[in-house]
């Protein structure tokens, strides 16, 4: 019997190619045929990539990007979450509950995976934004795309960068046209065009259209001082954040469960969210996960350690709003409206409120005066109806307070797992540098890449 390949006109092969590439590339699951264009087909029209830019925004509601794991990986990680009675966890679950990764996670394998998927829809508008006769809207499409990228690459390096090896994850800055075989950038590269495709969308993003529903220049200027916070870098995040808090359009709610209503209520804080609708709710998957009033719903309860913290004072408007206790567990009720109507919700991905507790973190860090530090998380204790704190006299006191108030505040805004590794604390009884708090790159990907290579201890 002759080999197949002897049988093949080049046309079939050429179909055959693009078919197992896109397989390993595109995301066949969504109705939006855009995804499946490659680069020298597709995007030719302001349409085109009008339609691939929000594509983007509906992929980023994905269950295993922003829609759900990007958050839910991280609080089960450390170890704020754990199983609510008469659950079952799947084999891959239990790995992220033991902090006991095995190279053949399958929810690894997806996070890596649908990150990449999506970092691929932003470059194909990056590479075509061109056609966009509008100088206006093609900066602004441009900006968008390129904050967008951006996030994605920071969440990739926050789960799966090895610091014993210095290794981050490949910095993916083109479409996806042919088998590529990428090595991963250094970590301290990876910053490096963090930071300059960040800065870049910062002067495109039209200043005086902020849409908190879009990438805005609100929004980009408050993931540069999550970069900036995340390398140490103080009078960056110090300078960065005053000016967001001084002439951004946004202002702190009233109250700090605002953000977390229906999409009928007005807020002020929200910078940038995912919309939802009555029919394509953002909050979903994350609702279903934590709300035990739904059908099947519920997994995950707060760990007792978890509970300590947000439950400290027991006049907190975000304990008695957000959580609630059933058969002696205590759920999450904070993507649900908790009744409002509809019953959907936006799901914040930065708040102004984040912005506060940074400088305040920074302040400190400066060696500015306590009564400076303590005014801006004091902003956020009292809005929560906790008392003002006076009496914290050391920096490590101080920073204790200030890293216990972004727990309240951002719990399950994908946040605290991040923080905890990049303060040094320990989890999970772990060195925060230990190799079982990064994830293993997926087996299929080392399999099909020669050039990739393993995180530590994997």
């Amino acid at each position: 019997m002759l080999p197949i390949k002897n049988y093949m006109k080049p046309e079939l092969k050429k179909i055959i190619f693009f078919f197992f590439l896109c397989l390993s590339a595109c995301n066949f699951l969504s109705p939006d045929p855009v995804e499946l264009f490659t680069n020298d087909k597709a995007l030719r029209s302001r349409t085109e990539v009008e339609k691939a830019l929000n594509g983007i925004y509906d992929g980023l509601q994905d269950q295993f990007l922003y829609g759900k794991m990007l958050y839910v990986a991280g609080e089960l990680m450390a170890g704020n979450l754990k199983m609510a009675d008469k659950q079952t966890v799947t084999v891959f679950e239990k790995e992220f509950l033991d902090l006991n990764f095995t190279v053949s996670n399958e929810i690894v394998r997806n996070i890596w995976q649908k990150n990449y998927e999506a970092i691929n829809r932003a470059n194909q508008v990056i590479a075509a934004v061109s056609v966009v006769s509008d100088s206006t809207v093609r900066n602004q499409w441009h900006g968008e795309a390129l904050l967008l990228r951006s996030m994605l690459h920071f969440e990739l390096l926050r789960y799966f960068a090895d610091p014993a090896k210095k290794l981050g994850i490949p910095y993916r800055t083109s479409p996806i046209t042919q088998i590529e075989y990428l090595k991963r950038d250094s970590i301290q590269t990876v910053y490096r065009n963090l930071l300059t495709d960040t800065q870049k969308a910062i002067g495109l993003l039209a200043s005086k259209e902020v849409n908190p529903n879009r990438a805005n220049v609100w929004a980009a200027k408050i993931f540069l001082c999550r970069l900036y916070l995340a390398q140490n870098l103080y009078n960056q995040v110090f300078s960065l954040s005053t000016e967001i808090i001084d002439q951004s359009p946004f202002r702190l709610n009233p109250n700090p469960t605002t953000s977390f209503r229906s999409i009928s209520v007005t807020d002020q804080e929200t910078v940038f969210r995912l919309q939802s609708t009555a029919s394509d709710n953002s909050t979903a998957l994350l609702n279903q996960t934590f709300n035990p009033l739904l059908e099947n719903g519920g997994k995950w309860v707060l760990a007792n350690s978890l509970i300590e913290t947000l439950r400290e004072y027991e006049r907190d408007l975000r304990w008695g709003s957000f959580y609630f206790q059933q058969n002696s567990q205590t759920f999450v009720r904070k993507f649900d409206t908790r009744g409002g109507e509809p019953s959907t919700m936006h799901l914040p991905i930065m708040r102004l409120s984040e912005v506060y507790l940074m400088r305040s973190e920074a302040n400190l860090l400066l060696r500015a005066g306590l009564q400076t530090v303590r005014s801006d998380f004091n902003r956020i204790r009292l809005r929560a109806d906790l008392p003002i704190d006076n009496a914290a006299s050391s920096q490590d006191r101080v920073l204790s307070l200030i890293l216990a108030e972004r727990q309240r505040e951002l719990f399950l805004e994908g946040q605290t797992f991040h923080d905890l590794k990049r303060t040094k604390q320990n989890i999970g009884g772990l060195n925060p540098e230990n190799s079982r708090l990064v994830l293993p790159i997926p087996q299929a990907e080392i399999a099909n890449n020669p050039k990739m290579v393993q995180n530590t201890g994997y």
